[in-house]
């Protein structure tokens, strides 16, 4: 058995799809490569294959990971080469390699997101991400509670826009112990500065490890 580890892409044409159609996507692909899956024993046999970081509806990504299992060695050129051409538009391999050695995807722990959005006034960003509390609302297994988003992003800073166009870089807290999507960042960036923000794109830019290693 071998194990490999694959970097791709999720674009545009592919944002508002579920994690489990990606899933459905992504195990057709594979069939229709032709690969050498090793699948799970039992009644319901499927491919051995972990997602790094599952990415929420309406995100993009250029940086998105899985682990899957081979029954046997491959050429990474060419295990790249017949993932591509069964890819649909918007999903795309960028790179792979032998997984056996590396750290466990179960250790991730952060990811960088980059996010525009248009907004009708000053969304103070920079007094946002000076800001030592601001408290919110966020989903728990016990339920809603309110904590302080601040305690759960890294860093966070500002880009260039235009009249009405902003960005915004943020390092926040991503996997199984921690988790904070970019979108209640930007919720609370929005009730924090009392400006609506609209038009708002997303994108995943890069993927850490607990050691603060990238994923790829």
């Amino acid at each position: 058995m071998s194990k490999y580890r694959i970097q791709y892409t999720q674009g545009d044409e592919v944002k508002y799809i579920s994690h489990l159609d990606f899933l459905r996507t992504i195990n057709r692909v594979f069939a229709r490569a032709d690969l050498p899956i090793k699948f799970s024993n039992g009644f319901n046999p499927h491919p051995v294959m972990t997602i790094g970081l599952p990415l929420s509806v309406g995100t993009t990504s250029v940086c998105d990971v899985l682990d899957v299992d081979l029954t046997h060695d491959m050429d990474i050129a060419e295990l790249t080469e017949r993932i591509n051409k069964n890819c649909p538009l918007g999903i795309r391999v960028t790179a792979a390699k032998r997984a056996e050695s590396l750290k466990p995807l179960f250790n991730i722990d952060s990811a960088i997101y980059t996010a525009r959005f248009d907004a009708d006034g000053d969304p103070r960003i920079a007094d946002f991400a000076a800001a030592e509390s601001v408290m919110i609302e966020k989903k728990s297994k016990r339920g809603m509670k309110e904590v302080n988003i601040k305690d759960f992003i890294r860093s966070l800073g500002s880009a260039d826009g235009g009249d009405r166009e902003y960005g915004v870089t943020m390092h926040i807290n991503a996997g199984n112990f921690s988790n904070l999507k970019p979108e209640l960042v930007l919720s609370a960036l929005s009730g924090f500065s009392g400006v609506p923000l609209s038009n708002i794109a997303i994108s995943r830019e890069k993927i850490f490890f607990d050691d603060g290693e990238p994923v790829f």
